[in-house]
């Protein structure tokens, strides 16, 4: 999140750590929990950032949606949206029961 902060000014570097990002979450349309994990925990940190970086998880979102549609032998954006969302519920679920 740190180069995204500092790119705020830098359309090529932006691009470059959303593209890491990409790489880190996107690559499949079966995330592990592990991926949930941390997707969550930077979409939850990005919250605290200027406005001027942007949403975070809406251009992720954006970029998903692209690459997805562009695969051969995807599910689908609809299919990997859901297995994501499952992924991250369960996730705050275990962390719940964990606390409690």
């Amino acid at each position: 999140l740190d180069l995204l902060r500092r790119s705020v000014d830098s359309e090529a570097l932006r691009n470059l750590v959303f593209g890491t990002f990409e790489l880190l979450w996107f690559m499949d349309d079966e995330p592990t929990p592990q991926a949930a994990r941390q997707l969550s925990r930077v979409v939850d940190a990005s919250r605290s950032m200027p406005a001027s970086v942007g949403d975070l998880l809406q251009e992720l979102l954006r970029r998903f949606r692209k690459t997805v549609g562009s695969r051969k032998n995807s599910k689908g954006y609809e299919f990997a949206i859901r297995r994501w969302t499952t992924l991250i519920l369960n996730e705050f679920v275990q962390l719940r029961c964990k606390q409690g």
